[in-house]
């Protein structure tokens, strides 16, 4: 689909739009699981996103789970940042997260570490169906579990044990829900009422309007998990 290696890097590569309306970049953190590397609905998905923003996309494809942990993990995909905005130039403002799934608790974490560590921000992220509490341990989770055709509560959880290495599984490395939410830039994020993701989303709504946050929050109702990147009307819009 048009993707060439950053600079030297095996494992980051860039999309170019077709037409560069913006000097906006997106940095897209994949899901699935933290096992697998991006699918074709994701690389689908990508090449929408750039041509119709007209944005150049930037894809970490990062180590995977079980062989790697979220630290290892998370700090390839930071250093991956701070070289796109330290070495290539491009200001902080000017980067935009988006992830989508297990790429989505990822983009969070990581935007908990850089406030953290005082490293530039970036402008906004966009969250779609994050996982966001790998213990997968809200309630309302086994509700929706009947009617979400594509994830399952317990093999999850064992992936997410796996990701997690020696942390907690609520530290917010792992699960960012748990994790301090002031002073991050403005996050959009997506969910469909058919997917067990759904029930922390409208945690993090509450949690949002608790303290005022800048979280804006838009569930779709009787969509899937990741309906965001489907070629259907509701991912469309």
């Amino acid at each position: 689909i048009g993707l060439r290696e950053l600079d030297d890097f095996e494992d980051t590569f860039v999309l170019e739009p077709k037409n560069k309306t913006t000097d906006d970049v997106i940095f897209y953190f994949h899901g699935s699981n933290f096992w697998y590397n991006p699918s074709r609905y994701h690389y689908a998905f990508m090449r929408r996103l750039s041509n119709k923003l007209g944005a150049q996309l930037i894809l970490p494809v990062y180590p995977k789970a079980p062989a790697h942990t979220a630290v290892e993990i998370q700090q390839m995909l930071i250093d991956r940042y701070l070289y796109v905005v330290r070495g290539k130039g491009i200001p902080a403002e000017n980067v935009v997260f988006v992830g989508d799934a297990a790429g989505g608790g990822l983009a969070l974490a990581i935007l908990q570490k850089l406030r953290y560590l005082a490293l530039p921000m970036p402008k906004q992220a966009f969250l779609i169906s994050p996982w966001l509490d790998i213990t997968n341990s809200n309630p309302e989770m086994e509700e929706i579990q009947p009617s979400d055709p594509i994830l399952n509560i317990e093999k999850l959880a064992f992936k997410g044990e796996k990701y997690a290495g020696d942390l907690d599984l609520t530290h917010p490395a792992v699960s960012p829900i748990y994790g301090d939410l002031v002073g991050l830039p403005k996050l959009t994020v997506f969910a469909g009422t058919r997917e067990i993701f759904c029930a922390d989303v409208r945690k993090l709504r509450e949690i949002a309007e608790d303290k005022n946050l800048d979280i804006d929050v838009h569930i779709y109702k009787n969509q899937m998990h990741f309906f965001v990147g489907l070629p259907i009307p509701e991912g469309e819009e």
